[in-house]
């Protein structure tokens, strides 16, 4: 499986575009995506609800846990996703 490496900071260090965030997940194919946070200053809850709540409906979680992963949050951040995730656990 290919691994494939998405710096965030990139394209903005303050991520809330609900816009941006259907443009990444629609990256996530074949292989594993990293969604590296470094450098990122703040991030909204719907970015989050999104990108990996998304994500986490289409796929089950089995499947997203094969295919998506992310580093560099802070743990502010990382409580947040923790949130969106356990919400859309119970979705599909």
């Amino acid at each position: 499986m290919d691994n494939s490496h998405v710096k965030l900071s990139e394209f903005s260090q303050h991520l809330s575009s609900a816009d941006l965030a259907r443009v990444l997940r629609s990256r996530v194919q074949n292989g594993k995506i990293i969604f590296d946070f470094s450098g990122i200053q703040s991030v909204s809850a719907a970015f989050f609800e999104e990108l990996f709540g998304k994500l986490l409906e289409s796929y089950g979680e089995e499947m997203f846990n094969q295919h998506v992963g992310w580093t560099g949050l802070s743990m502010g951040q990382d409580q947040m996703l923790s949130g969106v995730l356990s919400k859309h656990k119970h979705k599909r």
